[in-house]
């Protein structure tokens, strides 16, 4: 089930410790974003985690905490790709990132099978995704987390509480 594959998912750890100390100083002094001790958690958990959700309403700090990890990402080498739900959800973080994002579907190449009953992905366990961790913004979260994790690569989700899923 997702849970199940969600909560194997959480107990399992990436090897991380560390990494993002030296970071911190470089980042403040190239964006003028202060390191506050939440974003610095965050910083830490998005490259020691398999999946990570990062919640709050509207003015709590989600999106510099996409552009921090996005940052750090360039910075350990790690190759990210962000997306979202709808087409407007994506212009919207790629306007506030200045990075491309794509819907869910659109990055999963998703098409309509021959019979027209279901869909089909041009990226699956046997054409993943060319990154090494995937940033979705809002709506339905754990499902689309589930979907790329089952890609084989690492999710991480930002959204408020209204936009995960129950």
């Amino acid at each position: 089930t997702v849970a199940s594959h969600l909560a194997s998912m959480a107990n399992s750890r990436m090897s991380s410790e560390g990494k993002t100390a030296f970071i911190f100083d470089e980042i403040t002094s190239e964006t003028g974003i202060e390191i506050s001790a939440d974003i610095a958690r965050i910083m830490e958990l998005a490259v020691s985690e398999q999946v990570l959700v990062i919640t709050g309403g509207p003015g709590t700090g989600k999106t510099t905490s996409i552009n921090v990890v996005l940052k750090l990402y360039d910075k350990l080498g790690i190759r990210s790709l962000i997306a979202a739900p709808t087409g407007r959800a994506a212009k919207r973080i790629t306007e506030v990132t200045g990075r491309p994002a794509a819907t869910v579907h659109r990055l999963l190449e998703a098409n309509v099978s021959e019979d027209g009953l279901h869909n089909v992905f041009g990226r699956d366990e046997d054409n993943p995704l060319d990154c090494d961790a995937v940033i979705l913004d809002e709506d339905a979260l754990i499902v689309h987390v589930f979907t790329l994790n089952q890609l084989g690569e690492e999710g991480h989700a930002v959204g408020d509480e209204h936009d995960v899923l129950a």
